[in-house]
């Protein structure tokens, strides 16, 4: 299996990214792992909330759907979409609730309202230790 196969012409995989890549507010067909990575390399620079949240989602997506091949192929195990989705987003929100001083700023809420985030997390005051 090709990265291309794992990660976009899979319709499985494809659809786990193209769900997550949505909550972090970019509208994209996967049009193969080469072009893929190469966007998010030229896309994703600078730490703002939104790029921070889409590099951590990119990461998340590609380790379990790794770790979910494996699973298929050594173990016989399979988790369909509603499961993967559950898994990866809970490990997001883990992460995203350990934040402090995240800038209050309206391009924030609402990725705050997609990924069902406490607005607690919210600061006017600027400092953010990831720069978020």
């Amino acid at each position: 299996e090709s990265l291309d196969h794992l990660f976009s012409e899979c319709p499985y995989t494809a659809r786990i990214w193209n769900h997550f890549i949505s909550l972090c507010g970019f509208r994209r067909s996967c049009p193969g792992w080469g072009e893929e990575s190469a966007w998010c390399i030229q896309r994703l620079k600078g730490n703002s909330f939104k790029i921070w949240i889409t590099k951590l989602t990119l990461a998340a997506v590609v380790y379990h759907c790794l770790i979910e091949r494996n699973n298929q192929l050594f173990n016989n195990s399979f988790r369909n979409f509603e499961n993967m989705v559950l898994v990866i987003g809970v490990d997001i929100d883990g992460k995203c609730r350990g934040l402090s001083h995240v800038v209050d700023n309206q391009t924030n809420r609402d990725l705050f309202s997609k990924w069902n985030l406490p607005l607690s997390l919210l600061s006017l005051d600027g400092s953010m230790p990831l720069g978020c």
